[in-house]
């Protein structure tokens, strides 16, 4: 199970093996059924995890008492909830499972510790830093200067698997719009094939 998060980090740059048994020993799996959380609202967690199987969504509540479903994670995707991890805060978000869920988990204070030892290290960190920031500022581009019927189509194209795997009440808080108007929207959709 380890070898296919290694196998991810190795897409990035190659860990020498002693470093990254040692960085195993840090690690461990966790199993979630569908519903739980691997991070409530209020918690504090430096955890971080690889999903080698499930899907999750980071949710959060808005000012008004919506929910709002940030982003999803899958399989050989990493679940880092950075903003508080790095402001050392509580988290503004839950992180729940919308399946059941395997996840190898660690603490992101221990991956920390071995920026020193090895530039692989540096490097992979760097990238899942480029990757959350890139997705962040994509997420917020489309929110921003899309319509619903846009980033819907967009989520379809990247995502087909979501689209698939996630309830349609849950893909219309992530677009940002009430369930009611996504089930006519994709009525409109499917009218005038478009899907």
């Amino acid at each position: 199970m380890f070898e296919q998060m290694r196998m991810q980090f190795e897409q990035i740059a190659k860990i020498p093996d002693e470093q990254w048994q040692e960085f195993t020993s840090f690690l461990h799996v966790k199993s979630l059924k569908k519903d739980d959380f691997f991070v409530e609202a209020g918690q504090t967690s430096s955890d971080f995890a690889f999903i080698t199987k499930g899907l999750v969504r980071y949710t959060i509540n808005t000012f008004d008492g919506n929910e709002f479903n940030q982003s999803f994670k899958a399989e050989n995707e990493f679940v880092l909830n950075y903003y508080p991890i790095m402001a050392k805060i509580s988290s503004p978000l839950s992180i729940q499972c919308l399946e059941d869920t395997e996840m190898i988990v660690g603490d992101y204070d221990k991956l920390s510790y071995f920026l020193d030892k090895d530039n692989a290290w540096y490097k992979v960190n760097l990238k899942l830093l480029e990757m959350n920031y890139l997705n962040k500022s994509w997420r917020e581009i489309q929110l921003l200067m899309f319509e619903a019927k846009d980033r819907y189509l967009n989520l379809r194209e990247q995502r087909p698997d979501f689209i698939e795997r996630i309830p349609q009440y849950h893909i219309a808080l992530h677009l940002g719009i009430n369930p009611a108007t996504l089930n006519r929207l994709l009525k409109k959709m499917k009218a005038e094939g478009e899907i």
